[in-house]
């Protein structure tokens, strides 16, 4: 029997569905304020994502994160450049305004920007909009770098481990680890306080 061979289009959104399809399950956390961050920021970066259950299925994605007063805005692609979503997360909700995948992205607009947001967005901001719920976000410093923590009650979600030269969030609900690194190297956007 021949295996089964997918087209590359069709194969990134199979295998982020795949990865992906888990983590939607855990309830959703508020929302950090999106005009938390004043000044604008752009930020290519490389995404390598890594299943826990099966590592040799790692892919590999481009994101350019704009970050702007009230306003989170995500394009990925691959690492040919063929365009897959954007993503906006402002006061309207999160939404993606286009997919290019051939069937629609496989987790909610939101699951993804919080994602995001939990690293991206100041810890004073979430523990603002966390505070009052069952979720918790602390950090602890770890020599060069930062731990942040993301909890739902008892229960760790996410960690995400800040270095100088990339970022790592381990999704615990949603079994896998995604690193983050940047593609252009800008020293004082590295050297800013999560």
């Amino acid at each position: 029997m021949s295996p089964v061979r997918l087209p590359f289009h069709r194969l990134v959104p199979a295998l982020l569905l795949l990865w992906l399809s888990g983590c939607v399950a855990p309830p959703l956390s508020p929302t950090p304020d999106l005009a938390a961050r004043q000044a604008p920021d752009t930020r290519v970066a490389r995404l390598d994502f890594v299943p826990f259950t099966e590592p040799g299925q790692a892919r590999t994605l481009i994101a350019a994160i704009r970050r702007a007063c009230g306003e989170l805005r995500v394009v990925l692609a691959t690492p040919t450049g063929q365009r897959l979503l954007t993503l906006v997360h402002d006061e309207q909700g999160a939404r993606y305004t286009q997919h290019l995948m051939p069937e629609a992205p496989p987790f909610p607009a939101i699951w993804l920007a919080q994602r995001l947001e939990w690293g991206l967005w100041p810890l004073d901001s979430l523990q603002q909009a966390f505070a009052g719920s069952d979720w918790h976000a602390r950090e602890t410093s770890n020599g060069p770098g930062i731990i942040r923590r993301i909890e739902h009650g008892p229960r760790l979600v996410a960690r995400i481990d800040r270095w100088p030269s990339h970022d790592v969030l381990t999704d615990y609900s949603g079994g896998y680890r995604l690193t983050i690194t940047p593609l252009s190297d800008k020293p004082a956007s590295r050297q800013e306080a999560p």
